[in-house]
């Protein structure tokens, strides 16, 4: 890395850091809804009879586990996590922030240690700058984003699983470019650990991650060692298989005989994965994103190819594993609910589609660059930011990052938007009527109670509310977690869910 190189580095993380900081600020102002209560309340009950005694919490989250694994979903690491509702330690405040370090995290440790394992710790630096670029845009144009940071529930079923997923594949790669015995025996042990808590996240994730282990299995019998990965793989179909053929799994899809037939379920994943993914979300700059880090590309394949004389043979089989991998994403919803599934799980699918994408990108890169006649453009396009006057690289950088945080026709960027929510006052005054409905639902002696519909729902913190039955089931779920004998809106709200 150059001077010229290293200030476009610098740039890329303190570009990433400040975008993270409105963010972060926004955190502060959210406060729970739907499913938070409903998983919570037992944890509330224990901990207002009991208080804080640790071991009967956690006894708490197991027994509220195994409820939920009878009559709702098998799901288990998730029904324990979720037991413990970040509002009933008065910081809820505290999920979003530690689900976004997660993911970005994740992502720039994946890219970080695949740089690092193909092409040697001197060009990892060129993973995190790849990796800080594709967390920005899967950050700040994610689908859902109050799904994807601020709602607890959804956000930690779907997105922290997967970024913990994440984190899993930068193991893997550890694990197989490790030459140390004793080291590989450690990153098994953390495999094993990873492995059984993702299969107890959402199905998607879980899957994915049996898919994922299985490619890297092929790969130790070709390459004849570190067959050990066969152990954390077979803790991950186990434990995937705990929690799909949970009897709440079979309740929640309707039962067994609602599931949708293989074949018709296997056509509408690719089908739904062409039309409403690739075509959707591979706009302009996306493309204008892939450019932009062609070089830094670049660096880590011409290494590559010169260390392991890796040629790059199979570019179209690589696309297409890249569309039956994002296409495998969306069959366990389409063949138990028979339909796309939440905004939540689009979410973990589009920063799929995003590291994916790059990936094929990258494979691509490498076959035209492995080529004789196409070496000495390679190796230009690869030392682009060294030869180009550092004004002129720190700028593409910013346009292209500040692209990412821009948003589209719709909607504004993550980031923009979360400036504004709180430069505008809409955050502050959402969180100072929850707080006011919360301090009457603590300390109001009435067994029933009606409170007013929120006058602010800002977009990146509003999931759902109450509604004005006091039956429903949301209501209800509020209701036994403060100990009210009813609870309901004072007025019929449009914007809230009835479902």
């Amino acid at each position: 890395m150059n001077t010229n190189e290293k200030k476009l580095y610098r740039t890329v993380i303190l570009f990433f850091l400040l975008a993270s900081v409105p963010m972060v600020i926004l955190s502060f102002f959210n406060v729970p809804s739907a499913d938070d209560f409903t998983f919570g309340r037992r944890m509330q009950a224990y901990i207002s009879e009991n208080g804080y005694h640790m071991f009967g919490m956690i006894k708490c989250a197991v027994e509220n586990m195994a409820d939920y694994y009878m009559r709702w979903e098998g799901r288990y690491s998730e029904s324990i996590i979720a037991s413990f509702m970040p509002d009933i330690f008065g910081c809820y405040w505290l999920s979003a922030i530690v689900i976004y370090g997660l993911l970005t995290g994740g992502i720039t440790f994946f890219f970080y240690t695949l740089a690092k394992g193909l092409a040697g710790k001197e060009k990892a630096w060129a993973g995190v700058c790849i990796a800080l670029t594709v967390c920005l845009a899967a950050v700040q144009n994610v689908p859902y984003p109050v799904e994807a940071f601020y709602w607890f529930i959804g956000a930690m079923a779907y997105m922290f699983y997967h970024a913990s997923y994440l984190w899993m594949c930068g193991v893997v790669i550890l694990y197989f470019t490790s030459q140390d015995r004793r080291r590989d025996i450690v990153l098994l042990t953390l495999l094993a650990l990873l492995s059984a808590f993702v299969a107890g996240g959402n199905n998607v994730t879980a899957f994915v991650s049996i898919l994922t282990y299985s490619a890297f299995v092929v790969l130790s019998l070709v390459i004849r060692r570190k067959r050990g990965i066969i152990f954390p793989f077979l803790l991950s179909v186990g434990g995937f298989l705990i929690s799909y053929l949970s009897p709440g799994t079979t309740v929640r899809g309707g039962g067994s005989e609602h599931y949708t037939p293989v074949v018709v379920t296997i056509i509408k994943c690719f089908r739904w994965t062409i039309r409403q993914y690739l075509l959707e979300w591979t706009t302009a700059k996306i493309l204008l994103m892939l450019c932009f880090l062609t070089p830094f590309l670049l660096k880590i394949l011409l290494e590559m190819v010169d260390r392991y004389h890796f040629r790059f043979r199979f570019p179209g089989i690589a696309a297409l594993g890249g569309v039956c991998f994002l296409s495998a994403m969306s069959s366990p919803p389409f063949y138990i609910l028979g339909e796309p599934g939440p905004g939540r799980l689009r979410n973990i699918i589009y920063v799929s589609y995003l590291v994916v994408t790059v990936l094929v990108y990258g494979y691509f890169l490498g076959w035209a660059a492995a080529m004789e006649e196409n070496r000495k453009t390679a190796e230009k396009i690869a030392d682009l930011y060294q030869r180009l006057p550092v004004k002129k690289s720190i700028a593409a950088g910013i346009v292209v990052m500040g692209l990412m945080c821009i948003g589209d026709a719709k909607r504004y960027g993550v980031s923009i938007e979360a400036c504004k929510e709180i430069a505008q006052g809409q955050a502050a005054q959402y969180h100072r009527e929850a707080a006011e409905r919360k301090k009457m639902y603590q300390s109001a002696e009435e067994a029933d109670l009606e409170v007013a519909p929120y006058s602010e729902k800002p977009y990146l913190l509003f999931f759902d509310d109450i509604t004005d039955d006091p039956e429903n089931w949301k209501n209800m779920a509020v209701s036994a977690f403060y100990g009210k004998q009813t609870v309901k809106l004072n007025a019929y709200d449009p914007d809230v869910e009835y479902d």
